[in-house]
């Protein structure tokens, strides 16, 4: 529901032409638009923050942030406010952007995130990587798709350490589509960040995953970590099973990745690899 709220806000309906007259003051023009985006909402952002750097450029600015720091505006306005800083890129982007970071609004980290990567902001690393432990899911979620996204290096462990935490992986949440949000993105930034060294700490993963979707992930993201498939078969278990021969001749290249606990989300879950499942 959040994610489908945050995706609503940047892409909902068609567009739309009519807007506020605009008035003397930046500010009470941009809120004047806000509100018409609140109650229209086939309004799309993309084109209110044209509209915006159009008439104002970077002008607009001191308004737009003290509408996002502003916590009697609306979620929606201030994520809008927050994101429209972004697309304007004022040299102090970044050092307005941080604060939203630590917002208790999930919608305004959301948008400190995606503001972020649409400014391919690399410096905000720490920032990004620390949401990995947020406590909303749609939070942590975005924040593994940004690491992948930013090339993140200083990502990697963190994004591991993800992969095994149970609150990032709900078997009950499965048919609902939300079971495998951060760790199949994680898995894909793992992809993105395309360090072989990470493939074989996702043995565990593979091989004691609930979620079958997830260890089919784990299992993908190693052959493209490594660059080969190991066999001709398709077939998971075949697949699955030649990794497990061929790393049981190398030495663990962490003590953390043997370590690891499976992500069964249940109290049998062991620091021992599983045998692969049988069909």
């Amino acid at each position: 529901m959040k994610q489908a709220l945050t995706w609503c806000l940047l892409s909902a309906g068609t567009t739309h032409s009519a807007f506020a007259a605009v008035p003397h003051s930046p500010m009470k023009a941009i809120e004047s638009d806000l509100a018409q985006f609140s109650a229209k909402k086939e309004i799309r952002f993309d084109q209110l923050a044209h509209q915006w750097e159009s008439k104002y450029g970077t002008d607009a600015v001191p308004s737009l942030v003290a509408i996002a720091k502003d916590p009697k505006k609306k979620d929606s306005e201030r994520f809008v406010a927050l994101l429209s800083i972004a697309r304007l890129n004022p040299k102090n982007a970044s050092a307005i952007t941080r604060p939203f970071f630590k917002d208790s609004s999930w919608m305004l980290r959301s948008a400190a995130i995606q503001s972020t990567v649409l400014r391919k902001d690399r410096t905000a690393a720490p920032d990004i990587i620390s949401l990995l432990k947020d406590p909303a899911l749609v939070i942590r979620a975005e924040a593994a798709t940004a690491i992948g996204d930013l090339k993140l290096e200083t990502g990697e462990k963190p994004l591991l350490d993800a992969l095994y935490e149970a609150k990032n992986y709900r078997p009950a949440g499965y048919q609902k589509g939300q079971a495998d949000w951060v760790t199949g993105r994680a898995l894909e930034s793992l992809r993105k960040l395309g360090n072989k060294e990470s493939a074989q700490q996702l043995l565990t993963l593979m091989n004691g995953a609930k979620d079958p979707k997830v260890r089919a992930q784990a299992l993908y993201t190693i052959e493209r970590l490594e660059g080969k498939k190991l066999v001709k078969s398709e077939k998971f278990k075949d697949r699955a099973l030649a990794w497990n021969q061929h790393y049981s001749t190398r030495t663990f290249t962490s003590q953390a990745a043997a370590k690891r606990a499976p992500a069964r989300g249940d109290a049998a879950a062991s620091s021992k690899h599983l045998p692969i499942e049988k069909k």
